[in-house]
């Protein structure tokens, strides 16, 4: 479909575009390092930065999972079965077949939440955590809709890609917080000229690394969103039923919005369904589009709005960049062209 592959595509350039910035960001790093170290150690100065910085992202990649595990309180005895749950195992089993990849493992943890999500090091060791207010609070057809997502997540390996890049504003910003410390606590020796040089190159260094660590973080914000639209689409296609993916957002949404804020939501802010932080938000605007008796869509208001969005303040506009997730009323007219698009590919 249309949608899907323009997603995929949105999602291969911001890759690219992270990689393209880091590598000019280390590339002008060595530049100017070149002025204080002789050009026969150049190479290996390369060569050990390069190293460093896959390491520090390697490291990233290998202990995410234990955070995530520690974060959530995921304990032995959780995992669910066709005997423990035969509901959710079934429809695990149906879309993992659909999508052609492996089973994950499946727990249910104890969570007022509605929400569901993947992590995981590989695509054939992956974890799906489902709250069990998701449970609670949505039909079977919709839980599907919602497991759809994840499952898509896994088919796309997003959540893999996000836990490796992830590494990479952090590894800026930790070279920016070196370079303000050095000022801070005087780290800086050697005479008058050489103080005097060291000291421009660094604030060049900082000030590169403070731009380079919001270019990367907002790229994987946009990431962020983009995987989230993907695998709403994803979710819609095999389902065939957009319409249940709808009514979950709206109801999860709802749900969030006047649950109180917990702190431990922050550490895994990136998992949930909806922004916890923004549900609030996203009510107001789902407000001039869904009848909150029947929770039923307005196309023509939903569009309405999107117009009102383009045209909004500055401040709502950066709201927006700063979010993990998309506003789910967008989130919502994106599935509303996937669904007109799957009746036109039934009539035809």
């Amino acid at each position: 479909m249309a949608s899907l592959q323009k997603l995929k595509v949105t999602s291969y350039i911001s890759i690219i575009f992270l990689f393209a910035i880091i590598s000019a960001f280390f590339f002008m790093l060595l530049v100017l390092f070149s002025l204080f170290i002789p050009v026969t150690d150049f190479i290996a100065s390369t060569i050990a930065m390069v190293s460093l910085a896959f390491f520090f992202i390697f490291i990233q990649w290998l202990i995410a999972p234990y955070i995530v595990k520690w974060a959530v309180h995921l304990k032995a005895g959780m995992e669910v079965t066709n005997k423990t749950n035969p509901m959710v195992y079934s429809i695990v089993s149906e879309l993992v077949k659909k999508a052609d990849v492996k089973m994950p493992k499946v727990y249910i943890i104890r969570q007022k939440e509605p929400n569901a999500f993947v992590f995981g090091r590989t695509r054939n060791d992956v974890y799906l955590v489902i709250h069990s207010g998701l449970l609670d609070l949505l039909n079977p057809e919709e839980i599907k809709a919602v497991i759809g997502h994840e499952i898509g997540h896994i088919k796309h390996k997003d959540f893999i890609t996000l836990t490796l890049l992830s590494g990479i504003p952090m590894l800026t910003y930790i070279i920016a917080r070196i370079v303000f410390d050095m000022f801070l606590f005087g780290g800086i020796s050697g005479g008058k000229k050489d103080i005097g040089s060291i000291t421009i190159v660094l604030i060049v260094v900082g000030f590169l690394s403070f731009i380079v660590y919001l270019i990367t973080q907002l790229t994987m914000l946009w990431l962020s969103r983009t995987r989230e639209f993907y695998a709403d689409a994803f979710s819609a296609v095999t389902t065939n039923k957009p319409e249940n993916l709808i009514s979950s957002l709206s109801k999860i949404t709802y749900n969030l919005a006047y649950m109180p804020d917990e702190k431990n939501k922050k550490a895994v802010r990136a998992f949930y369904a909806v922004d916890p932080y923004n549900a609030k938000e996203d009510l107001k605007e789902m407000d001039q589009n869904l009848d909150k008796k029947t929770r039923v869509v307005g196309d023509r208001e939903l569009r309405k709005r999107m117009e009102e969005e383009a045209h909004g303040n500055f401040f709502t506009k950066v709201h927006h960049v700063f979010a993990t997730h998309p506003p789910t009323y967008k989130r919502i007219i994106a599935l509303l062209e996937i669904q007109k698009e799957l009746e036109k590919m039934h009539k035809i």
